[in-house]
């Protein structure tokens, strides 16, 4: 539905991904995001539009990724986007611009949305995972959905 890799590739992905960060010590961010009430598109317009609207998502996330990036459709209306390299500045800068881009857009039906993401960097001192990576970045997405929607959130220490 999306052009984007499913949740099952995507953690396959992202356990090479934190090996990899771990024996090198290279930078490692997950982002999570999640459409900001897209229970009312398929309340309002059905599931045939909010297919054509999560297409249309997986477009502008492949459109807005690096090539090093791997992007997946998570769960229903959520993205994970594991982005290798970088520090937290320009990740945070990258998300900014997928961000501004995605409520800028227009989807089918003239529907406007608004994405909120939580980032979390990997830890490659040999004492993270691939579990608590997700679990950070979850926490953080609630926090961008708590603090308004529509906005990037960055992973706290002491959310693990």
């Amino acid at each position: 539905l999306t052009g984007l890799y499913n949740k099952h590739i995507f953690t396959e992905f992202l356990q090479k991904e934190c090996l990899y960060s771990e024996r090198r010590g290279n930078p490692l961010f997950l982002a999570l995001g999640d459409i900001d009430d897209f229970k009312a598109i398929n309340d309002t317009y059905g599931h045939r539009i909010g297919d054509e609207v999560l297409s249309r998502m997986g477009l502008l996330c492949q459109s807005s990724a690096r090539t090093s990036d791997i992007v997946a459709r998570f769960g229903g209306e959520e993205f994970a986007w594991l982005i290798k390299g970088g520090d937290k500045k320009n990740i945070i800068t990258l998300l900014e611009r997928f961000r501004t881009k995605v409520s800028s857009s227009e989807f089918p039906k003239f529907i406007r949305l608004s994405i909120s993401i939580g980032v979390a960097d990997f830890f490659s001192d040999g004492q993270d995972n691939p579990e608590h990576l997700i679990e950070r970045a979850d926490k953080a997405l609630y926090r961008a959905k708590a603090n308004g929607k529509n906005r990037i959130e960055l992973s706290l220490h002491n959310d693990v």
